[in-house]
């Protein structure tokens, strides 16, 4: 029940997010788009910002993604609900994750709990953002063991490898809607799902006092 409601709540935001925006044309993404492609080849500037309808963007930005989904867990033998968030930052032009998630039959009930810290690369433009992520990963809780008329819960912890690949669609440039699929594998059991999420970043710098609607960017 409680994973319909929250797969229910997410659906409703999507199709909120795009019904209630004023979308605009492709050829504005277009032009958008490849400004970004260019300020990308220059020299990292941490400090460089982009101005879209009045708007300034930091273009090196840090985000949050969170979310839920399902999750195979192969030490149950069975599809799980599975929430995480995660914290994405970059340090000049190379991107790194540091998150978490659960897995278990339902919200609040668990039977393992992850964390990790991962590289990855980042894909950003104005309508849209791609990333993938992989690194270490440190897992702890319980796996089912023994025949089948007797099985049991084992205790376990062990350290493992995590992959993430993210696909958003940008509502705004700095907030937005997609889907995460993720994999963890260690000596004990592996993960593999997918999962809804949010994107958030601390793009916005605020508004710009010339009015650029005019410009090529906008």
């Amino acid at each position: 029940m409680i994973k319909r409601i929250l797969y229910s709540f997410f659906f409703l935001v999507l199709t909120f997010s795009i019904k209630a925006q004023e979308t605009p044309p492709p050829s504005i993404y277009k032009v958008q788009n490849a400004l970004l492609k260019e300020i990308y080849k220059e020299p990292f500037d941490r400090k460089r910002e982009v101005v879209f309808k009045n708007k300034r963007f930091r273009v090196y930005n840090n985000y949050v993604t969170g979310g839920a989904g399902k999750s195979y867990n192969s030490g149950w033998k069975d599809w799980e609900f599975c929430p995480a968030i995660d914290y994405n930052f970059h340090l000049k032009k190379l991107y790194f994750q540091t998150g978490g998630l659960l897995s278990g039959p339902g919200l609040g009930n668990n039977n393992c709990v992850q964390i990790h810290a991962c590289w990855g690369y980042r894909f950003e433009r104005s309508n849209y953002m791609l990333a993938a992520y992989g690194g270490i990963s440190y897992m702890g809780g319980y796996y089912l063991s023994g025949p089948a008329d007797s099985i049991y819960k084992v205790p376990f912890s062990t350290v493992g490898g995590y992959i993430a690949l993210q696909c958003f669609y940008k509502v705004k440039f700095d907030y937005g809607i997609g889907v995460t699929a993720f994999a963890d594998i260690n000596a004990v059991q592996f993960l593999s799902g997918i999962r809804v999420e949010l994107f958030l970043s601390g793009a916005y710098r605020g508004l710009k006092r010339k009015d650029y609607t005019k410009e090529e960017n906008n």
